[in-house]
């Protein structure tokens, strides 16, 4: 029999220290005083204990079945790291890319896999397959895409601890809220179960004499997801099985950081019935996200992140990038330029007061704006070209605008020095020509920025400039065609004020 040595131990304050043997460990011993672990260490053997208890969870030996898993042996333990393959017209293929990015598992720091970089071929061959998938899937029964979707929901309930265990594994969720994730994107599964009543459109008879008016709801054709790292399973579920039911195809761009669950989510969709080429899915960065927004195959594209990601992804690779580049990332639309094409060119001065307004408060996205963002700008000012791009400077300093308030100081014979902001000028301004011209003043400030602001566009956007007589020419017109239009009762007030921009001209 080994002889015991006694260890001094610590007690708890106003107790008495006893003796412990050392050959049995404290959780034995109940009832000497012990002092209390901290919490940091409970923490850490609950983790400890967690991890244990998911290594030796059943559901791994199903994973392995899979085309594809991370919750398999350790990478440490396997040669190499499986790679995860890309989805087109219906088979899991590996990439050819020899650059791939590794997948880790945050509670071991393990590679559990690696994400290969799609090249641009296979890319154009998941788009192909889609649009080639469109044409036959477009024309099956909504209900029998329904059919597919209920499929999907068993299926994803069955394998609930699959995809979760997955989850787990790649992005360091809890179990509980990894499957919390799967249920959260299940219930959208379950509304695009009822999508034939969802996509029924409208029909109102009689609406006028002998006319009846309706709408049709129509798939688009190829979509795009891209999707973020943090809701591996929620957010392509939010994505592809609406627009799958609706008729649409789908390429489906995952996070490089935890693809795995999107590739079950595959898996379980193909079981469910879904036909070939109808989803597929690319792996990749910067580069597969900008081919997706380029691409004039695909219709409609979602996106899930952040405004720089958004941005970075749109703009230059080296993260430095003009208004263009940036305008072009926010509103360039397929087929349509937004604002300064559309909107910006109506002549009404109501929606005119508004933009001065906002762009006024910091809501337009000048360049000095972006730059408090955060991002990186060439921030000079394209009428100029040598000071930096502010609202105020654009509309009251620029050496280019000034031409134009000074015609309206002579023309008016008014004594004024230019405040240094837009707001206050436009309080200054308020009805201090009188009550006689008073809608006629309060227009000038409006069209003559409206004026400056479509110049500056059309420079930024198109390359096409005019001079500084055609720029002041453009201003006279438009507050012609303001002042005729717009809050006169009489046509002597308007009148008046057009003989006295003639006399001035003259």
């Amino acid at each position: 029999m080994p002889t015991r040595s006694t260890a001094p131990c610590s007690a708890l304050p106003g107790s008495r220290r006893l003796p412990i043997p050392t050959l049995l460990p404290a959780a034995y011993l109940p009832d000497l005083p012990r002092p209390r672990p901290a919490r940091s260490q409970c923490l850490s053997v609950l983790r400890n204990l967690n991890l244990k208890g998911l290594s030796l969870r059943p559901q791994i030996l199903a994973l392995r079945n899979s085309h594809f898993s991370t919750a398999t042996e350790p990478s440490s333990k396997q040669p190499h790291p499986p790679r995860v393959p890309n989805l087109i017209g219906g088979t899991f293929v590996d990439s050819q890319s020899p650059a791939s990015i590794d997948v880790i598992n945050p509670a071991t720091q393990e590679v559990v896999s690696q994400v290969p970089l799609t090249t641009n071929e296979e890319f154009k061959a998941a788009v192909s397959s889609a649009k080639k998938a469109f044409l036959s899937w477009r024309n099956t029964p909504v209900t029998t895409r329904q059919r597919i979707m209920f499929k999907l929901q068993e299926l994803i309930r069955r394998d609930i601890d699959k995809l979760a265990l997955n989850i787990t594994t790649e992005q360091g969720k809890t179990l509980k809220d990894a499957q919390g994730d799967v249920f959260r994107g299940l219930e959208v599964v379950e509304h695009a179960c009822g999508m034939a009543t969802l996509q029924m459109g409208e029909y109102v008879s009689n609406v006028s004499n002998g006319i009846d008016t309706y709408s049709i709801r129509e798939p688009l054709g190829v979509c795009a997801g891209i999707c973020p790292f943090n809701f591996p399973a929620m957010i392509p579920l939010w994505m592809f099985p609406v627009a799958v039911t609706c008729g649409n195809t789908f390429v489906l761009k995952p996070s490089e950081k935890d693809p795995g669950a999107s590739i079950l989510l595959a898996e379980l969709a193909m079981e469910a019935g879904l036909p070939n080429g109808v989803l597929n899915i690319v792996h990749g960065t910067n580069d597969i996200v900008n081919a997706i927004c380029d691409d004039e195959d695909i219709r409609a594209v979602s996106f899930v992140g952040s405004n720089t990601v958004c941005v970075m992804y749109r703009t230059s690779k080296d993260g430095v990038f003009t208004s263009r580049s940036y305008y072009y990332a926010l509103i360039d639309r397929r087929g349509v330029r937004f604002p300064w094409k559309s909107i910006w060119r109506v002549k009404a001065p109501p929606r005119v007061a508004f933009f001065v307004w906002t762009a006024t408060w910091g809501r337009i996205l000048t360049c000095d704006n972006l730059m408090r963002r955060g991002y990186t700008m060439a921030g000079w000012c394209c009428m100029c070209c040598c000071d930096g791009e502010t609202v105020d400077h654009l509309l009251l300093h620029c050496s280019a605008v000034q031409k134009l308030w000074n015609y309206v100081f002579l023309t008016f014979r008014v004594h004024w020095v230019l405040p240094r902001q837009v707001a206050d000028l436009l309080f200054g301004w308020h009805n201090w020509f009188g009550k006689h011209h008073s809608h006629i003043w309060n227009l000038i400030p409006l069209c003559l920025m409206w004026t400056v602001w479509r110049e500056r566009n059309l420079r930024t956007f198109e390359d096409l400039s005019t001079s500084p007589d055609q720029l002041l020419g453009t201003f006279v017109t438009s507050l012609f065609d303001w002042s005729r239009i717009w809050g006169f009762t009489t046509a002597v007030t308007v009148t008046e004020f057009v003989d006295s921009w003639h006399s001035a001209s003259v």
